[in-house]
């Protein structure tokens, strides 16, 4: 669990006017650059069929009134009956599945059309976070206290080769919405793996700005690429607005290595 995360970010009007106020943007999903991010579509189907079809008609013939009406002149109202027909069990697999795949549709789509997430690194001196980022090493990466909230709310994103696994019956769970966010929301290719990225998820509005307590930014590195100016107005910020409780350090190429290393300004 690390002890801080770290928002690249270039230099520009919103990200300066963030600053000042101490605001971090929350993005609704379509905006993202990762065109699977919070929109994979899983193989959905039950880990046993045997008992998957049980209940999975027991619910439809509660909730449905075309299959109970079937079920009551066909078979009597009995369900075991109607599950010893193999032609039953196959067009009654294949409408669970399709109902499953409807219900995960519609749920994750709502979650796209209203949610907002605020992503973060994991590291201050990720060459290709800097450059991707922040505006090529010109732009600053905030450090942010893991302790205090919404930061205490992240959640680690999971890598992997493969899309993630979904029993059919977790669709119908009451820990559903939390079993999504799990396997979808966190859920990135191997290739996005060295963001080492954490997220916070506001899952009833997106596209707006959420404050932070003032002693939650705990420093700003600045790109090794940044402006002198660029350096004297954070400096201000930092002085103005967070009573210069946020250390300041610019990044400085490590001789002989592929690797970058902070130096503290003193303001």
């Amino acid at each position: 669990m690390p002890e801080f995360l770290y928002k690249y970010l270039p230099i520009n009007g919103n990200s300066i006017t963030n600053l000042i106020n101490r605001r971090l943007w929350f993005s609704k999903t379509a905006r993202f650059n990762d065109p699977f991010d919070s929109n994979i579509n899983p193989k959905i189907e039950p880990s046993d069929y045997n008992d998957f079809e049980r209940e999975a008609l027991n619910v439809l013939y509660r909730g449905d009134s075309r299959v109970k009406s079937h079920i009551d002149e066909k078979y009597g109202g009995d369900i075991s009956q109607a599950l010893n027909n193999s032609q039953a069990r196959q067009a009654l697999r294949e409408m669970a599945i399709t109902m499953a795949e409807d219900i995960y549709t519609d749920t994750l789509n709502k979650f796209r059309a209203k949610s907002g997430i605020c992503c973060f690194g994991g590291e201050k001196d990720n060459i290709l976070m800097w450059s991707h980022y922040s505006d090529g090493h010109k732009g600053m990466c905030l450090e942010f206290d893991k302790s205090i909230r919404p930061f205490s709310m992240a959640l680690r994103v999971n890598y992997s080769n493969d899309y993630p696994d979904f029993d059919i019956r977790e669709l119908y769970s009451d820990e559903y919405i939390r079993r999504l966010f799990d396997r979808i929301i966190l859920a990135k290719s191997i290739y996005w793996s060295y963001e080492k990225e954490w997220r916070i998820i506001e899952t009833d509005r997106g596209d707006f700005n959420k404050r932070y307590r003032m002693n939650a930014l705990k420093g700003v590195y600045l790109g090794l690429k940044v402006s002198e100016e660029v350096k004297e107005a954070i400096i201000e910020i930092l002085s103005k607005h967070y009573n210069n409780s946020a250390r300041l350090y610019i990044m400085k190429k490590i001789k002989n290595k592929f690797e970058l290393i902070p130096e503290e300004i003193e303001y």
